[in-house]
């Protein structure tokens, strides 16, 4: 679902290089919901860190908190929850 979800609707303000981050994050489980498809807690790339991020792309993390809709995590956190409200 997720893959399909990123090749028929990808978060529009992304690169596919970060598409490709977000599904693989989805994949390997390091995208844990935590408030109704709305609110998601985010594992680092090297697993160090645990990062907020919503739906609407917000993020807490360094790249997230410098500007908005720029980090993977926000692009999986979109797919997720269009993937699961199709």
């Amino acid at each position: 679902m997720i893959r399909r979800a990123a090749r028929l609707a990808p978060p529009p303000a992304y690169k596919p290089e970060q598409v490709a981050k977000a599904v693989e994050l989805i994949e390997f489980g390091g995208l844990v919901p935590l408030r109704a498809n709305r609110v998601f807690l985010a594992v680092s790339e090297d697993g160090t860190e645990v990062y907020r991020t919503a739906a609407t792309g917000q993020c807490n993390c360094p790249a997230g908190l410098r500007a908005r809709y720029l980090c993977y995590h926000g692009a999986a956190a979109q797919l997720l929850a269009f993937a699961t409200a199709a």
